[in-house]
């Protein structure tokens, strides 16, 4: 940045230079008695033609002649004022910038320097603190045993803390993509979610009582079930470990505590992560620590080893309902209804239940009391749904009057992919950051990253080379917005989009009734398969011109002279670019969230807590 000012200024300098005296002029009024004094230099230096100087009583009129008389030449003075002081700054950047890039320099290496001394007192440290394990993996959730799993069959010992064992109560992460459940199949861990899901062929959205068919791809498929039952089957894969063939012939050994992760655990300059506090769930609260070469982060969002001291609020809430007996319009379908207060999604647990999960656009630190949430869904949710999804949610409305846990909700944050500070850690899925629950893609992408992450540490056979972990580390963490950034941009610009104005829908849905690549290439987005940033950005300012159309032609014939008749109307010009306006805040924020994050180009770890 100080090279280039040092040249703008230098090409600056060749310009004719200007006079750094400039001009100067004041009025001094005393009360009682105003005088209005102005004086004046030009730029040769010769003294101003006529010296203004009137000396008033209670004449308004001659103070107002004064000033009028002044007017051009103070608005002179100030101009040549202006422009001397952007010269004397010209100046001093020309005859000055050399030494200030030489101090940017000799600073920049003296912070290099320092830095890579405190990681070799730091690496020394760590080399001759004892281990007890090759990693620590803090959650038992989606991604933790599936990582740990991995690393087990590497051959590393892996201990795993996880708060409660029992099986897990959530409205959100009950339906995996088809991108997500290949990255199962990687792990020979498929299973766990077809032995208790139901097939998922696509969706289907609704809008203004019409519906459109959103399949996916030929020869793929997703899966809903109980969020509980999914991570019982993965848990329970990962405690049959120890006792299959693939421990005995790797020697790997996985650890399961039912514990809480208190705090992370340094050497004596707080550079690398050496170990973990956990306290335990026994009768006396025990702490204990656990000595690792990495600590894998696997806790979810309410993450608190996340490497930021900054407040995260939710951008928002889903409110869910189990519906009992209901028949969705399309089964094997899930179900997005387009409403003037959010989208609306519903999909199958299993025969007889069905999920529906509602919008509420509310970014407090706590949702409203269930009390609120009835009568918000009875008065204005409910009117705008199917006839059939009427009555099921009234018959459960009702008994939310006398039963706890009916409708609950579930928040969403929305910040920047973490880059962690200390070495010897790292954070996965939606601890690392966090994609909107209206895709279902939360468990796709917390699902590969520990399936790349183990990759990347495949090849190296002994944990204790922290400088071999920690490029491994970074290659995974700069390599993973390649199959993570069109699931988080999708989510979040989809969102915003139903939650828009009401031509952003309607453009939305119009896109799908094209069909085509109108569906299969949003589809390919949606289902984890297509992970092109690119080519989802051209999608989206399609969806954006084709709304600005239909704003033109009123919904009609996108003909030329439709088009044509459009354009003369003032009205909706303004609408259009209204339209074409919330479409880019919408998805500019989204894009610098995704990937404004310093760590994609620069090693933040090294400086310490």
């Amino acid at each position: 940045t100080v090279s280039v000012l040092y040249w703008v200024g230098r090409g600056a300098r060749s310009l004719p230079r200007l006079p750094s005296r400039a001009f100067s002029a004041g009025f001094t009024y005393i009360a009682g008695r105003s005088t209005v004094v102005t004086a004046a230099s030009h730029m040769s230096g010769e003294p101003p033609s006529a010296p203004v100087a009137a000396a008033v009583s209670d004449d308004a009129v001659a103070i107002a002649a004064a000033k009028a008389a002044n007017a051009s030449q103070v608005g002179v003075a100030q101009e040549h004022a202006v422009w001397g002081f952007l010269n004397a700054a010209t100046a001093a950047l020309v005859d000055y910038g050399p030494y200030i890039v030489a101090a940017a320099c000799v600073a920049f290496a003296a912070v290099r320097f320092w830095r890579h001394r405190r990681l070799q007192k730091a690496l020394a440290l760590a080399k001759r603190t004892p281990r007890d394990y090759d990693a620590v993996v803090i959650g038992a959730s989606i991604a933790g045993p599936a990582m740990s799993i991995q690393l087990a069959r590497q051959g590393r010992r892996v201990l795993v803390l996880e708060d409660s064992l029992e099986r897990p109560d959530r409205i959100v992460g009950e339906l995996i993509q088809p991108g997500g459940l290949a990255a199962l199949r990687k792990m020979g861990l498929e299973d766990c979610a077809r032995s208790v899901g139901v097939p998922c062929s696509g969706y289907v959205s609704q809008f203004d009582g019409e519906w459109v068919q959103l399949p996916y791809e030929d020869g793929i498929d997703g899966v809903s079930f109980h969020f509980g039952d999914f991570v019982m089957q993965l848990r329970k894969r990962m405690l049959a470990f120890n006792d299959s063939a693939e421990a005995k012939s790797t020697g790997g050994h996985i650890t399961v505590v039912e514990a809480n992760a208190t705090d992370l655990i340094t050497e004596a300059t707080n550079t690398i992560v050496t170990g973990v506090k956990y306290r335990l769930k026994d009768a006396d609260k025990s702490v204990r620590t656990a000595m690792c070469h990495l600590v894998c982060l696997c806790d979810g969002g309410y993450s608190k080893f996340r490497p930021t001291k900054k407040r995260i609020t939710p951008h928002s809430y889903f409110v869910g309902v189990i519906l009992k007996g209901l028949k969705m319009p399309f089964e094997t379908r899930g179900h997005v209804m387009l409403c003037r207060n959010g989208p609306v999604l519903s999909y199958r647990l299993d025969q007889d239940e069905v999920r529906i999960l509602v919008d509420l656009p509310c970014r407090d630190k706590t949702a409203p009391p269930p009390e609120k949430l009835r009568t918000w869904l009875r008065d204005e949710i409910m009117p705008q749904l199917p006839e059939d999804y009427r009555r099921c949610l009234a018959v459960e409305l009702e008994r939310a009057k006398t039963t706890k846990g009916v409708i609950r909700s579930h928040p969403h944050f929305h910040f920047t992919p973490m880059f962690p500070r200390l070495r010897g850690i790292v954070g996965i899925g939606d601890s690392a950051n966090q994609r909107h629950p209206l895709t279902g893609a939360g468990m796709t992408c917390a699902l590969r990253d520990a399936y790349y992450l183990a990759e990347n540490l495949k090849d190296v056979p002994y944990f204790g080379d922290q400088e071999k972990v920690h490029t491994r580390l970074l290659s995974f963490l700069r390599s993973r917005p390649d199959y993570s950034s069109v699931p988080n941009l999708l989510s979040w610009a989809l969102h915003g989009v139903f939650r828009g104005r009401y031509e952003l829908k309607k453009a939305c849905f119009a896109y799908f009734k094209l069909g085509g690549e109108c569906v299969s290439v949003p589809m390919a987005f949606l289902s984890a398969v297509n992970t092109s940033v690119g080519l989802l950005l051209y999608h989206y300012v399609r969806v954006a011109v084709l709304g600005a159309m239909i704003v033109f032609t009123d919904g009609g014939e996108h003909s030329v002279f439709a088009v044509a008749k459009g354009l003369l109307n003032p009205a909706r010009w303004v609408t259009a670019l209204k339209l074409l306006f919330d479409a880019f805040v919408i998805f500019t924020p989204l894009v610098w969230v995704e990937f404004a994050a310093v760590g994609r180009v620069v090693d933040t770890t090294g400086y310490g807590k």
